[in-house]
């Protein structure tokens, strides 16, 4: 096996492994969040049918509310990504603002697509011009970023600049190859002002 091959195979495995975890994070907000609250509306139930029952109850109702919070933050921690909380819309529009914060020029967003991609895919974009958007972040001669999205079909996520920071190409073959198993590809673009360009083809339907 090549280097390239078993650079990919890591990737693969990395991708993979780090969808599992997001997915634990997801099934713990999404399915036993859910019961332990409402076994926490059980129990206030109970302590109001069942006023002698109530200090046992209390009790109970506090250890839930902790397990409740240790749930939380154990999802938070095994899916951190903004990406996977908010989408990825909202995910780049908070990157924009945040670069905003530090950035003495203009940082302008666009999205103009109906692709809401899945979270793995969303993860991966997101990180993608975030690693896009470092150099151009702290590049002093920039005075205009811009983070842009289009496409109906095919998601494509543009990272331009005007300043003359860009992406190291070892860096891009990198990224290309963490982002690959998400079905996303990077290229520099044809635009002397493209950092990158982020594609993201969604998997369709077979048809029968």
């Amino acid at each position: 096996m090549s280097l390239k091959d078993e650079a990919e195979q890591l990737a693969r495995e990395l991708f993979e492994a780090n969808s599992k975890l997001r997915a634990a994070g997801r099934a713990l907000h999404d399915q036993v969040g859910p019961l332990l609250t409402a076994a926490g509306i059980g129990l206030n139930l109970l302590q109001a049918d069942h006023p002698q029952a109530a200090a046992s109850a209390s009790e109970v109702t506090q250890t839930l509310d902790q397990a409740m919070e240790r749930v939380r933050a154990l999802s938070r921690e095994l899916n951190p990504s903004f990406a996977a909380h908010l989408g990825l819309k909202k995910a780049l529009e908070t990157l924009a603002d945040n670069i905003r914060a530090g950035f003495k020029g203009t940082v302008h967003f666009a999205w103009a697509s109906s692709i809401a991609p899945p979270a793995d895919a969303a993860v991966a974009i997101y990180e993608a011009a975030s690693a896009a958007l470092a150099p151009a972040a702290a590049d002093r001669t920039a005075t205009q970023i811009s983070i842009s999205a289009r496409g109906d079909r095919n998601l494509i996520v543009t990272i331009d600049s005007n300043g003359r920071a860009r992406l190291p190409a070892a860096a891009v073959k990198a990224l290309n190859r963490r982002v690959k198993p998400a079905k996303i590809s990077l290229d520099t673009g044809t635009k002397k002002s493209t950092i990158v360009s982020i594609n993201y083809a969604p998997r369709r339907p077979a048809r029968g």
